[in-house]
Order: C-alpha cells, then sequence, then structure tokens
C-alpha cells in the first residue's frame, strides 16, 4: 500500500508536468481531444477514457490523486490512448507520445533520485544532530566522583604524627579543604610531590608510618572502592621493594628477647595444647609451671 500524496510530492509532480508542457512533442496532449477541430469524429467512440496534461494538472491542483501511482497512471493513460487510436508505428502523432513517455520517464527518475538523495541527507543531519545532543548531554553531566573524604582523613591523621612537623608545608596546612573538587590521579599526584617525595629525608620508622596511615584512611574506607597507593612506585623505587602493608603502631617497640626456656618440651605443651583445646588449660597449668621454674 503506498503512502498517501502530501503536498511536497504533489507540487513536485506539477513541476513535471509544466516541464513536460514546455517540451515540443507534448503538444498533441496539452488539452482535450477536439475531435471535430483535428476531423476525427470517431476519436470519442474508440477512446472512452480519455486523458490530457490540462486535466491531470487540475486534478493534482484539487488534491483529487491520493498516492503517486494514480498520478503515473493518467501520464500513461495519454499514451495508451495515443498508441489505441493511432495504430501505425510510424504514425507522426505515435512518435511524438513515444517520445513524450521517454520524456516523463525521464522527469520521473530524476525526481525519484533527488527524492532518495534528500532523505539521505535528512537521516544523516537527524544522526548529526543526535550525537551533537547525546555529547551535549553528556558534557552537561555533572562528572560523578568519588568522595574524598578518604584522603581528607589521610591528612589529618598525618597532621597529629610527629612526622608532619618535618614534612609539613603551607600547601599542605591548607591542601584537605579544597580537596573535594579535585579528582583522585591528580590527588596522588600531588600527595606524592607534598608528602611521598619528603619520605626520603625521615627516619624509616617515621616512612613506615605514613604508608600505614595511607593504608588505614584509603584501602580502609568504606565509602571507597579498596585501593592501595603504590607508594614506591610513587617515590620511583623498584617495584620489587613491595609497600609495608602491616599496620605499624606510631610507637613501635621490639619486646624484649624472652628468658624462657622454650627447648623445654613441657613449656612447649603447656603454651601450644590450649591453642587447640581450650579445655586443657587447666590441665596443663602444673606443666607450665614446672617449665618455667624448674
Amino acid at each position: 500500500m503506498q503512502d498517501e500524496m502530501d503536498n511536497k510530492q504533489r507540487n513536485a509532480y506539477l513541476k513535471i508536468v509544466r516541464a513536460l508542457s514546455a517540451i515540443p512533442c507534448a503538444k498533441p496532449f496539452l488539452k482535450p481531444v477536439d475531435a471535430v477541430a483535428l476531423g476525427v469524429p470517431d476519436y470519442y467512440n474508440i477512446i472512452t477514457n480519455p486523458m490530457d496534461l490540462s486535466t491531470i494538472k487540475k486534478k493534482l491542483m484539487d488534491k483529487q490523486y491520493k498516492t503517486k501511482q494514480e498520478f503515473v497512471n493518467d501520464i500513461l493513460l495519454i499514451c495508451e490512448n495515443c498508441r489505441n487510436y493511432n495504430t501505425d508505428p510510424h504514425n507522426h502523432i505515435r512518435m511524438l507520445c513515444e517520445e513524450f513517455q521517454s520524456q516523463f520517464e525521464f522527469q520521473m527518475d530524476n525526481y525519484e533520485k533527488r527524492l532518495e538523495a534528500e532523505k539521505k541527507r535528512l537521516e544523516e543531519e537527524e544522526k548529526e544532530r543526535l550525537k551533537q545532543k547525546e555529547e551535549k548531554t553528556k558534557e552537561e553531566l555533572p562528572v560523578k566522583r568519588p568522595s574524598n573524604k578518604k584522603y581528607s582523613n589521610f591528612i589529618k591523621k598525618l597532621k597529629k604524627t610527629q612526622v608532619y612537623e618535618e614534612i609539613k608545608s603551607e600547601q599542605l596546612e591548607d591542601y584537605e579543604e579544597n580537596i573535594e573538587d579535585k579528582d583522585e590521579q591528580t590527588i596522588h599526584e600531588e600527595i606524592s610531590h607534598l608528602v611521598l617525595d619528603k619520605l626520603d629525608s625521615v627516619g624509616p620508622s617515621q616512612a613506615k608510618t605514613v604508608e600505614y596511615i595511607w593504608e588505614d584512611s584509603v584501602k580502609n574506607n568504606e565509602e571507597e572502592l579498596e585501593e592501595v597507593l603504590d607508594l614506591d612506585k610513587l617515590r620511583g623505587k623498584d617495584l620489587v621493594e613491595s609497600v609495608i602493608k602491616l599496620k605499624i603502631p606510631e610507637q613501635y617497640e621490639e619486646p624484649e628477647s624472652s628468658s624462657l626456656p622454650v627447648q623445654s618440651q613441657d613449656y612447649m605443651e603447656a603454651v601450644l595444647v590450649p591453642l587447640f583445646n581450650p579445655e586443657s588449660l587447666h590441665s596443663t597449668k602444673q606443666k607450665l609451671v614446672k617449665a618455667l621454674f624448674d
């Protein structure tokens, strides 16, 4: 089923009719056949459904055609009537008819090509419009950034340590106030510059303290994805020197070496057995006393 003819198509067909009317071969088909003037009194006896360009033009303007095919059929009816009345292929009017139909087909073919090109152009423009709209929408949408609270916590905890006094700077002093407006990559780079690059100038225990605070603030923050900053990588050290991931307290002291006789079998049994069988604690009390004081 063909689409109903719209005003745009109707105007295009009117232009085709006007173009056909201007060429010499269409002269016999401009108006209804005057059988008396042309000396063909039997014309309307043979042609029961006459058609001409002026009639087609009027039907177009009056919106009588509902589809393209109805318009095409009337043009072809002009040619069919001509052939039916002028049966001799060498007849002058018949030869003009053949030229007229060729011109019509040429005009219609050009129109269809222009229509297809216009359709493609509109489709491309629509695609481009939608693409630009999508890009604009993406630009207008706020960039979803993770909360930087974990980095603020890192700075706050760092300020409570002794090592902060050795590495602090004016920029680091106010750093946590503007941290929410920065992306994580920028924060990593700035912390590397403000804090991590200065760790070589402090003692090993203080450097480990900073690393511990970093992991405790960032890695263990429940509001963020777990992420460990490779401190050695940021400081440019070899990857073999892995980041210390053990939680080391700020005031860490080595326990005094035990003077207990660990070689004693009674001592080992007294210490280890309760770990696997707590109920045996009472029964091994005497063994432990014996191991310590005998």
